[in-house]
């Protein structure tokens, strides 16, 4: 693979990101998700099509490369913003363990008891954050103190429970 699809890529990849992180900074979209996948698919489309005009009336490309290089160039792009879509869930979520650490790092160099942590981190803090995100992430709908999963929710449910029976796992877990 030639380094300039490596770094076409890359780069395709880093001004996604920083789009979304403009964008994230001035305002947080309802649907994270959706705001996500458009960010990931048209800075993309839009570098392309810029690359493109560029080659067809400037007769030099930006990156210059085939079209199959192009198709090369998102596949890496799209297999990165992919893990990253992913994964981005667990970023923005409250992390238990990394919770505690900060508290703990709040009271060195003494430290804390375990006692003095249990008091200080509450389960309520998470299932709050956790519940907020089902709902603003509409999965999941709070009626008349109910609450009810949304058709996305539920698509999630099987959607996992599947994957967990073709791996292989316990079901009734995870």
């Amino acid at each position: 693979m030639s380094i300039t699809i490596l770094i076409s890529g890359a780069l395709i990849f880093i001004v996604s990101l920083c789009v979304h992180i403009l964008i994230w900074r001035r305002r947080h979209p309802k649907s994270h998700a959706v705001a996500l996948l458009l960010i990931f698919i048209i800075v993309p489309v839009i570098i392309g099509m810029a690359d493109w005009f560029a080659y067809r009336f400037l007769s030099k490309g930006f990156i210059s490369v085939s079209i199959f290089n192009w198709l090369l160039i998102l596949l890496l792009h799209f297999s990165l913003a992919a893990a990253y879509i992913l994964s981005y869930p667990a970023l923005q979520a409250v992390s238990p363990s990394l919770a505690m650490l900060l508290i703990i790092k709040s009271s060195m160099p003494h430290g804390l008891t375990y006692n003095e942590m249990r008091s200080s981190f509450t389960v309520d803090d998470l299932l709050d954050a956790r519940l907020d995100d089902l709902k603003g992430g509409s999965l999941a709908v709070e009626s008349e103190g109910w609450l009810r999963l949304t058709w996305r929710g539920l698509l999630l449910v099987k959607s996992m429970k599947l994957l967990r029976v073709l791996l292989g796992l316990p079901r009734g877990e995870g």
